[in-house]
């Protein structure tokens, strides 16, 4: 019988299970992050995905979040540099699934949808930031996360300037 790994609908549950540095290790680096950036999206309230689906369209708010997600998690920012990216990374194709959004979606969905990248930016950061430093820098790129809500804006301010916009 083959086992399988379910991710959890939210946050306690994720903590009472795998630790996220055992998680991360039994998978590659790439895998092991957008399995983090889907389930960050599991964790979302459906009325909020359902609000987002209005700044998405004809977009999935879901494909767009975990794009998003990953994509800034890597330390990718620019919204014309991550849809570039669609067509050499293996990864970003996946989570596109056969989608060719604009580098105007991306920016459109992030500037509308703030609160909800945020939150499952914080949510993947906080796993990535129980490993030990060195595997977190390694593996993410994610340097010192010992003050995710600080990283995460800092992340999604980022994003902003290098799509062209002050501030958000």
């Amino acid at each position: 019988m083959k086992a399988t790994m379910t991710f959890p609908k939210d946050k306690e549950d994720y903590q009472a299970g795998m630790p996220a540095s055992d998680f991360l290790q039994s998978k590659s680096k790439e895998q092991s992050l957008l399995d983090l950036c889907l389930a960050s999206v599991q964790t979302v309230d459906p009325s909020r995905l359902r609000a987002a689906a209005a700044t998405a369209s004809p977009l999935r708010p879901q494909m767009l979040l975990t794009l998003l997600t990953y994509a800034y998690t890597s330390g990718h920012y620019d919204s014309r540099d991550i849809i570039a990216a669609t067509s050499t990374d293996p990864t970003l194709r996946y989570i596109c699934a056969g989608t060719r959004p604009l580098w105007t979606d991306l920016r459109r969905f992030r500037r509308h949808n703030r609160e909800v990248v945020a939150q499952c930016l914080s949510w993947v950061l906080t796993r990535v930031a129980t490993l030990k430093p060195a595997e977190s820098e390694e593996c993410f790129r994610a340097g010192e996360l010992s003050e995710v809500s600080g990283e995460v804006s800092m992340r999604l301010q980022a994003a902003a300037l290098m799509d062209g916009v002050d501030s958000e």
